[in-house]
């Protein structure tokens, strides 16, 4: 349950930097630039939890939900700081709608993004879901 945390402050991380790149950049381009700078700053976000707490040898799950509950209000107060009005969050809204509509691609780019899915991204989260299951049960029958 506390893993939504940690997805709460990612997908607020990438909406607010595709709001600042999808000024300068089209939305295809803003949110790859987004979402990998968004990854980049998650791994910065454990590498200073890891680092802080393990010199003061208080790295348990309790530290760890606080932790990223802080990190997931912070991140949620960027997000609204840099939207701020109600018309912000519509446009945002729009934009990241028209995003999800793959009509917008050529027939080439969809065609690959099609292919990414099938044979890179549904095996991953396949994997995701399956293993931590079958460690679970095996676990809990022994």
């Amino acid at each position: 349950m506390y893993f939504t945390l940690l997805l709460i402050s990612f997908i607020a991380a990438t909406l607010s930097l595709f709001r600042r790149h999808e000024t300068r950049n089209g939305p295809y381009t803003a949110i790859r630039l987004a979402f990998i700078q968004s990854l980049i700053l998650h791994g910065l976000f454990i590498f200073v939890y890891n680092e802080i707490f393990s010199a003061l040898n208080l790295i348990t799950p309790l530290t760890a939900r606080l932790y990223w509950f802080f990190v997931a209000l912070v991140v949620i107060g960027w997000l609204s700081r840099s939207l701020g009005a109600k018309s912000s969050w519509q446009q945002l809204r729009h934009q990241l709608g028209s995003l999800v509509r793959v009509r917008t691609l050529d027939g080439r780019s969809r065609f690959l993004l099609y292919i990414g899915l099938v044979l890179i991204i549904i095996p991953l989260l396949i994997l995701a879901v399956y293993t931590p299951l079958t460690i679970t049960i095996r676990t809990s029958i022994t």
